[in-house]
């Protein structure tokens, strides 16, 4: 019996999902750098990050946080490629911590405190990527997954039900 594999019913809710998250981080950062933190703007894009990410961690059953025992084989290889992405980006996070107090002092040295009244937020537009990474991830990588209960074989009954 032979099947055409049907596309993830939540594909088009993940990719939504995840471009919102990207775009309100984007402004998020924008925010902190302008000067406008605590503006309606700023908390606004940090809201839109932060449910964005919960959407993405509901849609993919949060296999990203699961332990192995809890999730079959194709779950764990997606949650071992998940947290891989959020290693890397963990790194990228660290390096910007790591690099942005020392431009900041250096812009403090020449007269530009602005700067280092909004360092906390500029760290905390770099700790979200780190932190939401792999749920956008394994949600992104949903427009290319298939329909489980399509995909599945007709005897096994306890899929079909669930």
């Amino acid at each position: 019996m032979s099947r055409t594999a049907r596309p993830h019913p939540s594909r088009h809710w993940a990719m939504a999902a995840v471009a919102v998250g990207l775009l309100s981080w984007v402004v998020f950062t924008g925010a902190s750098i302008a000067s406008r933190t605590h503006s309606w703007v700023w908390g606004l894009s940090l809201g839109l990050v932060i449910a964005t990410w919960i959407f993405c961690r509901i849609l993919t059953r949060d296999i990203a946080e699961r332990r192995a025992s809890e999730i079959d084989e194709y779950e764990l290889t997606q949650r071992n490629q998940a947290r891989t992405f959020g290693y890397y980006a963990a790194l990228g996070g660290a390096l910007v911590l790591y690099l942005g107090p020392s431009v900041v002092a250096a812009f403090t040295e020449r007269g530009h405190d602005a700067l280092l009244l909004q360092s906390h937020e500029l760290m905390l537009a770099a700790f979200l990527p780190a932190a939401a990474g792999p749920s956008f991830f394994l949600a992104w990588r949903l427009r290319d997954a298939v329909d489980p209960v399509e995909d599945a074989d007709p005897t096994d009954q306890d899929l079909l039900q669930s």
